[in-house]
């Protein structure tokens, strides 16, 4: 399956990446229809592209459901993913981005009981309010941020 990030030709057709063997966290472009040589044939032209590394770390965190808008995850360059579960019985509105969180202004709803995973190439804040039903707000957004030591490639 092609990848659905890749680079588009003038066609609309996806470009395949041959990922170097020697070193993973570099891709090239393939060129025509052969492929590129890995090895001492690789040419000038070629377009490289440095993946990111995967996560290889798993933080945990739990926040207090609220009424007010309330930092649910920081920002962080760092971050590969991350899964939040909405322990409540009210809906957890998220926002994306550093504007506080509103009844009327945010970027998903998340039900009660129900799990939200963040784009993978989102690094910035995430915000919420919880739209209480009731006088007080129950439960927590529990948080599984996944990163990846800081890396620079080789």
């Amino acid at each position: 399956m092609p990848n659905p990030l890749a680079p588009t030709e003038g066609t609309g057709r996806r470009i395949p990446f041959v990922v170097d063997p020697e070193n993973p966290g570099a891709a090239y472009l393939q060129a025509g229809e052969g492929g590129i040589d890995m090895g001492a044939g690789r040419t000038d032209g070629a377009a490289l592209y440095v993946l990111p590394p995967p996560a290889d770390t798993a933080t945990r965190s739990a926040v207090a459901a609220d009424d007010a808008d309330t930092l649910i995850l920081a920002a962080n360059v760092l971050r590969r993913g991350a899964i939040i579960y909405n322990d409540s019985t009210q809906a957890l509105l998220l926002a994306l981005g550093t504007a506080a969180a509103a009844l009327d202004d945010y970027t998903v709803q998340v039900a009660a009981d129900g799990t939200y995973e963040l784009p993978s190439r989102y690094t910035g804040e995430v915000r919420g309010i919880w739209q209480v039903a009731s006088a007080v707000p129950d439960g927590s957004a529990y948080v599984t941020e996944l990163t990846t030591e800081a890396w620079t490639g080789s």
